[in-house]
C-alpha cells in the first residue's frame, strides 16, 4: 500500500479553517475531525505481548507512539491482511483506521488516551460489533501525568419535557441539552450539529450564548434510547461509520429528565 503524506491537525478547536481536499477537510477537534493516518514511526510509549488471534478480526497486539506533534499513534496487529475499512477504538472512542505497516493504525490526541482503557477493532458496516484485545492501555506514568494535567471543559446534560405545536394540535417532545464549557459555533460551515446518543443520531441547534447545544426529539425516539447509552457531538451525520465522531462525553440517565 502506498503511503500518504499526513495532515497535522494544528491547534484547530472550534471552526474548519482549511480544506485541502474534498474527503479530507478539517473539522472540529473536540468533537471529531479527519485526518490522514500516521505516516512515519513515532516515539513507543506503550505495547502489549503478542498474543494468540482473538475475536472476529484476529487482533494480536497493540503498540502506542508519539510524534512529535504529540499526536499519538496507536497501531493493532492483525493475524492476516485485513480488505476494506476499520474504526479503532480507545474505549467508547472510535477513530479512522489506516492499514500500514502490516498493521491497522488510527491517531489519536492525549485527551483520548485512557489508562486501562480497552482496545478495539470494528468495521466501518456494523461500527458497534467491536472485536477487543485482552491485554488493556497501559499508560507510562509521564503520559499519565501529561493526561491528568489536562484541562477538563465543563459539560452538563439535561433533558426537559416540551410541548411543540404541529399543524395546530400541541405535541410533547423532549428536548437534550448539552451545556460546554467550550461553547458551539452556531455557523458550522455547511454541515450540521449531531448529537448522538448510542447510535441514533440528531440534528441539533445552538443556543443560549452559544454555550448550549440542544436537539428536540419525540416521546417514541427517546423511549428507543438506551440507559448508559454514550452521548456525544458530531460534526455532521454519520460520524460513528466515517471514523470523525466526537470524544463521548456523558451517558443517557434517564432519571435526569425533567
Amino acid at each position: 500500500m502506498n503511503s500518504k503524506p499526513r495532515i497535522r491537525p494544528g491547534a484547530l478547536i472550534f471552526r474548519i479553517v482549511s480544506c485541502l481536499a474534498p474527503l479530507f477537510c478539517f473539522t472540529i477537534q473536540a468533537f471529531g475531525q479527519y485526518e490522514l493516518p500516521c505516516a512515519t514511526p513515532g516515539q513507543l510509549v506503550a505495547q502489549s505481548r503478542d498474543s494468540a488471534p482473538t475475536g472476529e478480526l484476529k487482533v494480536r497486539s497493540y503498540r502506542l507512539e508519539q510524534l512529535a506533534d504529540k499526536t499519538f499513534c496507536l497501531s493493532v496487529k492483525l493475524d492476516h491482511r485485513f480488505k476494506g475499512n476499520l474504526l479503532i477504538w480507545i474505549n467508547d472512542n472510535p477513530r479512522m483506521a489506516y492499514e500500514g505497516r502490516g498493521e491497522v493504525i488510527g491517531s489519536f490526541r492525549l485527551d483520548w488516551l485512557e489508562q486501562d482503557a480497552t482496545i478495539s477493532l470494528s468495521r466501518w458496516s456494523t461500527p458497534f460489533d467491536v472485536t477487543s484485545l485482552e491485554e488493556k492501555l497501559k499508560l507510562p506514568e509521564s503520559i499519565a501525568r501529561l493526561r491528568a494535567a489536562l484541562p477538563s471543559p465543563v459539560v452538563k446534560v439535561s433533558m426537559r419535557r416540551l410541548i411543540q405545536n404541529v399543524n395546530g394540535t400541541p405535541v410533547p417532545f423532549i428536548e437534550i441539552d448539552i451545556e460546554h464549557s467550550g461553547g458551539f459555533d452556531a455557523t458550522p460551515y455547511n454541515n450540521t450539529w449531531v448529537i448522538q446518543v448510542g447510535s441514533a443520531e440528531f440534528g441539533a441547534y445552538v443556543k443560549e450564548n452559544h454555550n448550549h447545544l440542544a436537539s428536540t426529539i419525540t416521546e417514541a425516539d427517546f423511549a428507543k434510547l438506551k440507559d448508559g447509552d454514550t452521548i456525544r457531538v458530531n460534526w455532521g451525520y454519520g460520524g460513528i461509520r466515517n471514523g470523525s465522531a466526537g470524544k463521548s462525553l456523558a451517558k443517557l440517565d434517564k432519571t435526569m429528565l425533567q
